[in-house]
């Protein structure tokens, strides 16, 4: 089972290297007044690490407030 995980940890990163050097164009972000233009491949990994935490603190906070209520019960 280790072995198959970093072999799927490997293709994702040779899929993620290749991503980028693909996609080193810029593009414009807009956000309220803010302008900045970035490489597309920064701007995608700036939003999934971005998602990632925000679902993490999604699924805390659900995970706490499932076992308050749990305990609240008792």
């Amino acid at each position: 089972m280790r072995l198959f995980k970093s072999i799927i940890l490997f293709v994702l990163v040779g899929l993620v290297i290749v991503f980028a050097i693909q996609n080193f164009s810029n593009v414009q972000i807009s956000f309220l007044n803010w302008n900045i233009e970035i490489p597309l491949a920064f701007a995608v990994l700036v939003i999934y690490i971005l998602g990632a935490l925000s679902g993490g603190m999604l699924l805390n906070m659900i995970k706490k407030l499932t076992f308050e209520d749990k305990t609240d019960k008792n």
